[in-house]
C-alpha cells in the first residue's frame, strides 16, 4: 500500500510539473508576442528543451535591447542545446547579420532553411525568403516578402526583411534605397521595441539630410536602455552621423570599427574625407592581410579619383603583395571608370594579366572559380571597350554567352557587354534593351566584397544610353543609383554623375 501511495504521489507530482511547465511556456509565449510578431511568441512551442528555450528567450531580450553580440551568444547556446530548433537557427542568423559576423550568418541561414519544414507555414515562408536574400536571389526574396506582407499585413519580420531587401539591393535595380522607408516605418508602427529598424532609418535620414529626424533616431538608438553593442556601431554613427548633423570631425582608431564605418560611407564630401581616415587605419601593417587589403584598395580608389596615379599605384603594389587577385580585379575596375584616361599600354597589360594569371583556389566574396573566370572575362571586355578593340569585346561577350554552368554571373555580364558593344557601335536603343538583362542578382554580402559586382560601369553606360534616346527620367534614376547607398567604390563616378544630373532636364 505504501508503494502504491508513493507511485500515485510521484504520478501526481509529474503531472503537476508538466502542468506548471506548460503554463510557464504559455506565459512566456504571451509575454514575448508583440503586435504582429509571428516569431518570438512561437518559441515555447518549438523546442522540448528548457535549456534551449531559456537561451533563446535571453537572446530575444538582448536583441530587442540592441545588443546583437550578446544575443548571438545566447542563440548559439540555444542551437547547441537543441540542434533541431529551427527558430533559434533563424534568430541566430538575424543576430549574426546585425553583428556583421558573416560566417555565422551564412551557416545559420542554411541550417534554418534545412529545418524550415518544422516551422508553421507563414514562418516557413519568411525563413525561405531570408534564405533567398542571403544565399540566393534578392529579386526572388523581394517577390516572396511582398507576397507575405500582402497576405499578412501585420507580420513584423516580413516587413523588416522586405525593407532590408530594398535597402541593400535597390540601387542595383536603378531604384532608390529610400523606397525601403515605408517598410521600415511599418515595422516601427507594429513593434516600437524594435531597435534594429532604427539603424536603417538613421541611414535613410542621414542620406536625405533630414537632420532633425536623424538626431531623434540617434537618441532613440543610443538611449540609456540600449548598449548599442554591434561592433563599431557607436563609433560609426558618432563619426559619420554626428558629422552630418553638426559638421563635427571624429576619428576611429579601432580597425574593426573602422572597417564597419568604411563600408557605410556615403557619397557626401564629408563622408569621403572620413573614408580616407578609416581606410588608413585598416591599411596599418599591424593588421591582418584581409583588413590591410581592404584598406589599401580603398586608399587606391580615393587617390585614383583625385588624379594621384602614382600614389594609387603604390597602394596597389602594397596590396598585391597580400592578395594579387583582388588587386588585379580592382585595378581593372578603376581603369574602366571615367575618372582617368589610361594609356593603351597599361590597359593591355592589365587585360593580359586577367587572361593569363592563375585564379587562386580560394576566390573572393563567395564566388566559385567559374564565376571568378566570368568576372575576369567581363573586365577584360570592358578594357577592350576602352581600347576601342571591338573584335576583342565581341569575343568576350561571346565567351560569356556560351557558359552553361551554375555560374550566376555569366548571363547578366554577357548582356552587359552586349550593351557596351551596342553603345560602341552608336546604337543606344539596342544598348538599353541589352542592359535590361544585365543586373546580377546575387546576395548583397557577396556583391559588397567584390567591388566589380557593384556594376557602376554598367549603370553609368545604361544611363548614358537612356539619355541618348530621350528617356531622361530613367537616365536620372540610373545616374543617381551609382551614388546611392554605400558609395566608396563609386567615388570615381561622383564628379561625372553630378555633372550629368545637372545637365539632364
Amino acid at each position: 500500500n505504501n508503494v502504491a501511495r508513493a507511485q500515485v504521489h510521484v504520478a501526481n507530482a509529474d503531472q503537476l510539473s508538466a502542468g506548471v511547465e506548460s503554463l510557464v511556456r504559455q506565459l512566456v509565449a504571451a509575454e514575448l508576442r508583440a503586435p504582429g510578431d509571428t516569431v518570438a511568441g512561437l518559441a515555447a512551442t518549438m523546442t522540448a528543451s528548457n535549456r534551449a528555450l531559456r537561451a533563446y528567450l535571453d537572446g530575444e531580450r538582448e536583441l530587442r535591447d540592441a545588443r546583437p553580440a550578446a544575443a548571438l551568444a545566447h542563440f548559439t547556446r540555444a542551437t547547441q542545446e537543441d540542434s533541431l530548433f529551427a527558430l533559434a537557427w533563424y534568430r541566430l542568423a538575424r543576430a549574426a547579420r546585425w553583428s556583421e559576423v558573416d560566417s555565422v550568418n551564412a551557416r545559420a541561414v542554411r541550417r534554418a532553411f534545412e529545418l524550415s519544414a518544422s516551422l508553421p507555414l507563414r514562418l516557413q515562408q519568411v525563413v525561405r525568403g531570408y534564405y533567398a536574400l542571403r544565399v540566393g536571389s534578392p529579386v526572388e526574396a523581394e517577390r516572396q516578402f511582398r507576397q507575405i506582407v500582402s497576405d499578412y499585413p501585420t507580420d513584423v519580420d516580413a516587413w523588416m526583411l522586405l525593407g532590408e531587401t530594398l535597402f541593400d539591393n535597390n540601387q542595383y535595380q536603378g531604384r532608390s534605397t529610400n523606397d525601403a522607408g515605408p517598410a521600415f516605418r511599418q515595422v516601427m508602427a507594429l513593434d516600437m521595441r524594435n531597435r534594429e529598424v532604427t539603424v536603417y532609418l538613421m541611414e535613410l535620414a542621414a542620406r536625405a539630410n533630414r537632420r532633425g529626424e536623424l538626431d531623434t533616431l540617434f537618441q532613440m538608438y543610443f538611449s540609456p536602455n540600449s548598449a548599442g553593442e554591434q561592433p563599431g556601431i557607436r563609433e560609426t554613427y558618432l563619426a559619420l552621423h554626428a558629422r552630418r548633423e553638426r559638421l563635427r570631425e571624429r576619428t576611429i582608431d579601432d580597425p574593426i570599427s573602422a572597417q564597419i564605418a568604411l563600408r557605410r560611407v556615403g557619397a557626401e564630401s564629408s563622408d569621403i574625407r572620413a573614408a580616407r581616415q578609416f581606410a588608413s587605419v585598416l591599411a596599418l601593417s599591424s593588421n591582418g592581410p584581409t583588413l590591410r587589403v581592404e584598406g589599401l584598395l580603398a586608399l587606391a580608389t580615393l587617390e585614383w579619383s583625385d588624379g594621384n596615379e602614382d600614389v594609387a599605384g603604390q597602394h596597389w603594389r602594397d596590396a598585391a603583395m597580400l592578395d594579387a587577385n583582388a588587386t588585379l580585379l580592382h585595378r581593372a575596375l578603376m581603369f574602366v571608370s571615367p575618372i582617368e584616361a589610361v594609356g593603351a599600354d597599361s590597359l593591355r597589360v592589365v587585360r593580359r594579366e586577367l587572361e593569363t594569371s592563375v585564379i587562386p583556389g580560394s576566390t573572393p566574396g563567395g564566388l566559385s572559380s567559374d564565376e571568378q573566370q566570368s568576372l575576369r572575362v567581363y573586365l577584360g571586355g570592358l578594357l577592350s571597350r576602352q581600347l576601342h578593340d571591338t573584335a576583342a569585346l565581341v569575343r568576350a561577350q561571346a565567351q560569356l554567352s556560351k557558359v552553361r554552368t551554375a555560374d550566376r554571373l555569366a548571363a547578366p555580364l554577357a548582356a552587359a557587354l552586349r550593351g557596351h558593344l551596342a553603345l560602341a557601335r552608336g546604337n543606344s536603343a539596342e544598348a538599353v534593351a541589352a542592359f535590361e538583362s544585365s543586373v546580377v542578382s546575387i546576395p548583397f554580402d557577396v556583391r559588397s566584397r567584390v567591388p566589380a559586382l557593384g556594376q557602376q560601369v554598367d549603370r553609368f553606360a545604361r544611363a548614358e544610353a537612356l539619355r541618348a534616346i530621350g528617356r531622361t527620367d530613367d537616365a536620372k534614376r540610373w545616374y543617381a543609383s551609382i551614388l546611392d547607398g554605400p558609395a566608396l567604390w563609386s567615388v570615381p563616378y561622383r564628379a561625372v554623375v553630378a555633372e550629368r544630373l545637372r545637365g539632364v532636364p
